[in-house]
């Protein structure tokens, strides 16, 4: 689940995968679709006090999705520690 209040301008861009039943209960890292469920990578456009806007694979126009049902792909780069 991405924290929409924690977003930055930095975030548009970021990968994100989508999990049509949210990411409750699912240990990553994950290769597979389960029980019915259909995984979405995408990048992040931009965003309002509920939806993160996503241009998913081959779309054009990014979809309003609930923050839940994103995760990041990789670290925010801000909040790597190195050494």
């Amino acid at each position: 689940m991405i924290d929409i209040n924690k977003l930055t301008e930095n975030d548009k861009g970021r990968k994100v995968i989508y999990s049509k039943k949210g990411f409750e209960g699912i240990e990553l890292p994950f290769s597979d679709v389960r029980f019915g469920n259909k995984f979405e990578e995408g990048v992040i456009t931009s965003w309002n006090g509920s939806f993160i806007f996503v241009r998913y694979e081959k779309d054009i126009h990014s979809k309003a999705t609930y923050p839940s049902d994103l995760i990041f792909t990789t670290p925010n780069p801000s909040e790597v520690k190195c050494g």
